[in-house]
């Protein structure tokens, strides 16, 4: 008896297993957005008070990548080698901008904003605000299925590397001694759009069969 139970949960199992169909539609694809963006510093924090995510920025660098690897924010004449020095210090708000194109095959589709490691953020799509995110360690990921339609759209998004953002200050993500404190983007899949697989469609297949009579 135990092994004709054994034998059922596995027909059972196969069943299912071959009961599941992906639509044609499960993929997964990505719009790299590597590349030149539009950049300003906003030292003196305005810049969502001045809706700077709903015009053009005056300067520009390339992500991924930092404020330090851009040559941006006051060069640092500290020459002390206790500890990492940055070439370009920069603590506060900084803004990155572009404009990117969304593929008709992706109308309708669940889409994310990846940014795989960066500091913490505020994101717009256009005029209209996403949301924020305080991750430093692991990626930071926006729902933006919403806001992207087939066409162009710009993404902004505000980084901030302030020390008051974290509880614990001088951690060793922002530690001269670790990491520094760098603002900025980085990471192999940093500033991604990627629709969200869709799940299979399973149907349950009972097997039916018949009782032994005792």
């Amino acid at each position: 008896m135990k092994g004709l139970s054994n034998a059922f949960i596995f027909a059972l199992f196969v069943s299912i297993l071959f009961s599941c169909s992906t639509s044609d539609e499960n993929y997964r694809s990505d719009i790299d957005l590597s590349g030149t963006w539009q950049f300003s510093l906003d030292s003196a924090n305005r810049g969502v008070e001045g809706k700077w995510y709903a015009n053009a920025l005056n300067d520009s660098v390339q992500l991924p990548g930092t404020t330090d690897t851009n040559h941006k924010g006051f060069l640092n004449t500290d020459s002390t080698t206790m500890h990492l020095s940055r070439e370009y210090k920069y603590e506060g708000p900084a803004w990155y901008r572009k404009t990117i194109d969304i593929p008709e095959k992706w109308k309708g589709k669940h889409i994310r904003f990846v940014m795989e490691r960066t500091k913490p953020s505020k994101v717009w799509i256009d005029e209209q605000y996403v949301g924020s995110s305080l991750l430093l360690e692991s990626p930071q990921k926006y729902d933006v299925s919403a806001f992207l339609t087939p066409g162009k759209h710009t993404i902004t998004v505000r980084i901030d590397n302030d020390r008051k953002l974290t509880p614990y200050r001088n951690v060793h993500i922002y530690s001269d001694d670790t990491q520094t404190n760098w603002n900025g983007i980085i990471g192999r899949f940093t500033s991604k759009l990627r629709p969200k697989p869709i799940s299979p469609t399973c149907r349950f297949i009972p097997i039916l069969s018949k009782r032994r009579s005792r």
